[in-house]
């Protein structure tokens, strides 16, 4: 078990990667966790049970990996929650196969987490194909009622606040992250 004090403004930071056959992109993903400037991370990959290379990647990097699962699940929410109730970090992002973050995007959520005293940090994202970015989305909090209007992979939430609100619910196939961004956000969560 880790610490989960802050100490001189570092504390630890759990990042969760679901995946599932994605041995074209798994690696791109992992990389950009191991690569950030921020040095207390805890990494967790939760794997469906891969039946492509993605678990031979995923082994090059075991070393690395601080906790592996490979089994069925039963979508992707109950992945991610398989990954958060292992989480030991003070802070929680997800970010799934496929996706990326640039090297600080750990410190940045650290430092505006410390700064705001917010139980939930989140930025923009880009969308990338080809090597060019084919659009942005700004996210915005305040637009919750009507929409998704934040984004997972640039998301990180307090575990205090998963402890309090709960995981997402797996009777939800593709809205699971917009019902409990949306619950903490009508329970004035900051």
């Amino acid at each position: 078990m880790h610490n989960n004090k802050i100490v001189n403004n570092k504390f630890l930071v759990s990042i969760i990667t679901i995946v599932l056959n994605d041995e074209q992109n798994i690696k791109q993903t992992i990389e950009s966790v191991l690569a950030q400037d921020y040095d207390l991370i805890e990494y967790i990959i939760i794997d469906g049970a891969s039946k492509d290379g993605t678990l031979d990647i995923i082994q090059k990097y075991n070393d690395r990996i601080d906790v592996f699962v490979s089994e069925r699940d039963y979508g992707i929410y109950d992945a991610i929650n398989k990954g958060l109730l292992r989480a030991n970090g003070v802070l929680i992002g997800l970010i799934h196969s496929g996706d990326y973050y640039e090297p600080d995007a750990v410190s940045c959520a650290v430092n505006a987490f410390i700064k705001t005293n917010a139980d939930v940090i989140y930025g923009n994202i880009r969308f990338i194909e080809d090597w060019q970015i084919t659009r942005a989305l700004k996210g915005n909090h305040k637009s919750l009622k009507n929409q998704m209007s934040i984004f997972h992979p640039s998301t990180f939430v307090s575990r205090l606040c998963y402890q309090k609100y709960g995981l997402y619910d797996t009777k939800y196939k593709l809205a699971a992250d917009y019902d409990f961004f949306l619950k903490i956000f009508l329970e004035g969560v900051k």
